[in-house]
């Protein structure tokens, strides 16, 4: 396998890497001011709130941004008759369109759906969430274009400002304004608008969009390849938040913040691993696709995978060995009583945010249907088994039924793509990182300390250094990969 590609992994990931430290550690300060000044029952009301928001963000974009990172290079090599700017402009205009119907439709349905459960106060960020999907689809596929451009740099910087202004103005919004709910929502609405037009601004002064480059043929293709994605993606976030709908269904907004704050906070220790993952690595595979064909592609991902998991894992571990102390650390004792659906949580967010490996061969033959009716499934099954489990369990019943779907997800999707690529999971290695992390684990459970953020630290900082030290002492392999890192030799070669 070129070295070459690993090398460009490693220094992609790292700025996207660098910038999901920053905006891990934006939402490690903005998460305990927001379950500190809300009630649980708020904080619920926030997560059903955002939960919806993306749900429609994914209908504004119905999988445009996707089409625009698997043909960027199909343009990019002169490929195509058209020059680059088309697919550009023509992703912009989709957007824009979608956006717009997709709002007015929510605004129709919107009082129907949401009265009964919500407060009058609260209807008001409903009537708000159109604002946020219309500009916020638009800053999404402005993102996607520097990340389709292999443009880690001004992908985590605009990123990074934009999450900085949202959280600042909405900070204004609540304490400032003193308008609760709504000002949170208000703030990042404000953000969003003016963000949009000066990137659409940016982009035209650099000819990257011209408003008359449009192709009604590359519409079809895109929406063709991108719509089993935006299936995809609704079961996608369906199966990650769709159980607040039903917690509030079958018990109230009090539990949905309870386990909504709980959730976050193990999403926010895999996320901050698994989003440069795979923000830099599936448009390196796609190039290596392109450039040299099945097989330096399989290899390509197959190392990609160990790596995934050799470092995921632990972090599983690490959360279950100190997710409690860091629940009442963030987000305050009165959200602890979730603390138990947080080895369920983070082995299912583990597993299912892999599918961009095992998964692959989806993405990269172009038969994304495939993902669809997979997740569509998922989805299915996810509700059942809630509406099974949440009666006799409570939030736990929600945890364990999402756990389930996610493994049975992973199993389906990893057996099918395997036609079109086979990625197989290196079992001998994944035995070693197990190993290492049940070590850490009983580590982190005897030096059990009780001392606040200073405790914290010290056992973070154990756990990681047991982890390490037993993997680096039983497989070579991490050794070798260590070794090229720090030293930048090999990994960086043409």
């Amino acid at each position: 396998m070129g070295t070459n590609y690993i090398g460009r992994f490693v220094k992609q990931s790292s700025i996207y890497f660098a910038s999901t430290l920053v905006l891990t550690i934006l939402s490690m300060v903005s998460f305990p001011i927001w379950t500190r000044t809300f009630t649980t029952s708020d904080y619920g009301v926030m997560a059903l709130a955002t939960t919806t928001l993306a749900l429609l963000l994914i209908f504004a974009k119905l999988g445009i941004q996707h089409a625009v990172l698997r043909f960027y290079y199909e343009f990019k090599n002169g490929k195509r008759a058209l020059d680059i700017t088309y697919l550009y402009t023509t992703a912009l205009y989709g957007i824009l369109i979608l956006g717009a119907g997709v709002s007015l439709l929510y605004l129709i349905f919107a009082r129907l759906i949401f009265s009964t459960q919500l407060q009058p106060d609260f209807l008001r960020i409903v009537y708000l969430l159109p604002v946020l999907v219309v500009f916020g689809s638009i800053n999404d596929i402005f993102l996607m274009f520097f990340r389709s451009d292999q443009n880690a740099k001004w992908h985590s910087i605009v990123n990074i400002y934009l999450h900085l202004l949202r959280f600042g103005a909405s900070l204004l919004g609540v304490f400032y304004f003193r308008l609760g709910l709504l000002g949170f929502f208000a703030g990042m609405a404000v953000v969003d608008l003016l963000n949009a037009f000066v990137l659409m601004g940016v982009f035209y002064y650099q000819k990257k969009i011209r408003f008359r480059h449009v192709s009604i043929p590359l519409i079809r293709e895109s929406m063709s390849y991108g719509f089993p994605l935006f299936g995809s993606e609704i079961a996608f976030v369906l199966l990650a938040t769709g159980d607040r709908y039903l917690l509030q269904l079958l018990m109230d907004s009090s539990s949905v913040g309870i386990y909504s704050a709980c959730y976050n906070v193990v999403d926010y220790a895999i996320s901050f691993f698994c989003v440069p993952y795979r923000l830099a690595i599936m448009p390196i595979y796609m190039k290596v696709w392109e450039e040299k064909g099945v097989k330096e592609t399989q290899n390509f991902l197959v190392s990609m995978q160990n790596y995934y998991y050799m470092i995921g894992i632990p972090i599983v571990f690490g959360m279950w060995g100190v997710g409690s102390e860091l629940i009442t650390l963030l987000a305050s004792s009165k959200y602890a009583a979730g603390s138990g659906i947080i080895p369920y949580v983070a082995i299912g967010i583990l597993i299912y945010n892999g599918h961009f490996i095992y998964a692959a061969g989806f993405y990269l033959v172009k038969k994304t249907t495939n993902l669809f009716k997979v997740n569509l499934a998922g989805i299915i099954l996810n509700v059942i088994l809630n509406l099974l489990l949440i009666p006799i369990l409570g939030i736990l019943g929600s945890a364990v039924a999402t756990l389930i779907a996610y493994a049975l997800v992973a199993v389906v999707m990893m057996k099918l793509s395997s036609v079109h690529l086979k990625v197989g999971v290196d079992l001998f290695s994944l035995v070693k990182y197990l190993f290492a992390a049940s070590v850490m684990y009983g580590a982190l459970r005897m030096i059990h300390l009780d001392g606040g953020i200073t405790s914290l630290f010290i056992e973070m900082l154990v756990g990681i250094m047991v982890y390490f030290s037993i993997v680096l002492l039983i497989d070579r392999n991490s050794r070798r990969v260590l070794g090229n890192i720090i030293y930048r030799r090999s990994i960086f070669s043409a």
